[in-house]
């Protein structure tokens, strides 16, 4: 009897531990997966899907352009950079460009910085600043990047855009390097020649090198035409196929629509990494 009842309570307890266990296993699952739940993001049914930004629509642009006798449209290219791009692109172009100017010099007209007071920015998106070597062979002295005000070449690229941005705080700026110049090289007389202006190569390279100083001082974006070799001014071939044009014979100077041309797919890619700052 004694063996039967002890029995009886073994089972019970075992069952007991059996039930008591298995709860708590449970209770632990809950637990755990409650936790889990905790950690998921809450999924939102509603949520729609970031939209992707607008792609740019070339189009839409209002470009000034500004510069000299290469942008100024006149007899040395029936066809300028900007055409070109205008064209393709089909965009508007307000032209500033000016003869015999350059960031320091006046010639018959006023400074690039002088000429900024003169834009009308309305709905312009970018403007760009284009000088050949107008500058060199004056005497000016070049200085250095970090210069103010305008008594030297340095201090006027900078002021030229301190200028825009003080009009136009919000426009795209980018900066092109000149093209290169024939320094001298097939002609028969010095006053055929740029020469007399007493322009070398290494006052090119200088000018380049502090024109580039100061836009990555600025932050501001260059279009490296100088460095480009597009054609070179100082071959006979070259001169006859990128500059001369309806029978004028360019000293090697101002590039003719054939040499815009070879231009123009540079302004455009580099108008689009403006356009998407």
């Amino acid at each position: 009897m004694k063996h039967t009842v002890f029995r009886s309570f073994l089972f019970f307890v075992m069952v007991f531990l059996f039930c008591g266990c298995g709860r708590k296993t449970e209770q632990e699952s809950e637990v755990i997966e409650a936790s889990v739940k905790e950690t998921e993001p809450p999924v939102s049914e509603t949520e729609a899907p970031s939209a992707e930004p607008e792609a740019f629509d070339p189009s839409e642009m209002k470009w000034i352009v500004v510069g000299d006798s290469i942008t100024e449209k006149n007899m040395a290219a029936e066809i300028s950079y900007y055409d070109f791009v205008q064209k393709d692109f089909q965009c508007e172009v307000v032209n500033y460009g000016r003869s015999a100017t350059g960031y320091m010099v006046r010639g018959s007209y006023e400074t690039f910085y002088e000429r900024i007071d003169q834009i009308d920015f309305t709905d312009a998106d970018v403007i760009t600043i284009f000088g050949s070597f107008n500058d060199l062979g004056r005497g000016f002295a070049f200085g250095s990047a970090e210069d103010e005000g305008t008594d030297t070449l340095g201090g006027c690229m900078n002021q030229t855009i301190r200028n825009i941005r003080a009009r136009a705080p919000e426009i795209r700026i980018g900066i092109a390097t000149p093209t290169p110049w024939n320094l001298g090289q097939g002609y028969s007389s010095a006053e055929d020649s740029v020469m007399y202006w007493g322009v070398s190569k290494e006052d090119c390279d200088h000018y380049v090198t502090l024109l580039m100083e100061v836009a990555n001082k600025q932050g501001v974006k260059v279009l490296d035409l100088y460095h480009a070799g597009l054609f070179d001014p100082n071959s006979d071939v070259d001169r006859a196929a990128y500059f001369n044009e309806n029978g004028r014979q360019d000293p090697g100077v101002h590039p003719s629509s054939a040499g815009h041309s070879l231009m123009a797919p540079l302004w455009k890619d580099f108008l689009l990494k403006l356009m998407e700052q």
